[in-house]
């Protein structure tokens, strides 16, 4: 993404550059560019940070990787008959057992936090 950025910038630079020659208020001008371009590459870096949480935050998670915190509700899947599941449940004090909904054991395979709810309530 930088690299485009950069490309970007030094674009909008050589233009007004070649329009401003021979006119004394372009070093004036450059100068504002470069802090221009500092807050737009710091921006850009907070942008994408907060990207990346949001994907972390909404990817499904194997549990041989980590399991989720002790009895918080989570998405699984899993597998049913040979099909692919997905439930809203737990799993028990030291997540060796899964639940789902309706307190039937399951094997889970995946899991992902469940989001939060919305600000406003209906």
């Amino acid at each position: 993404m930088m690299d485009k950025f950069d490309e970007l910038i030094q674009d909008v630079i050589n233009t007004a550059v070649y329009s401003c020659e021979g006119d004394n208020t372009c070093s004036q001008w450059e100068f504002e560019v470069d802090i221009a371009r500092s807050t737009l590459r710091d921006a850009i870096v907070a942008l994408e940070a907060e990207r990346d949480a949001l994907k972390e935050a909404q990817r499904w998670i194997p549990v041989e990787e980590r399991l989720p915190e002790e009895q918080v509700d989570v998405i699984g899947q899993y597998s049913y008959d040979g099909e692919n599941e997905k439930f809203v449940g737990g799993c028990d004090l030291f997540c060796d057992k899964w639940f789902d909904g309706t307190g039937t054991p399951i094997i889970v395979f995946f899991w992902m936090p469940l989001p939060k709810p919305p600000a406003v309530q209906p």
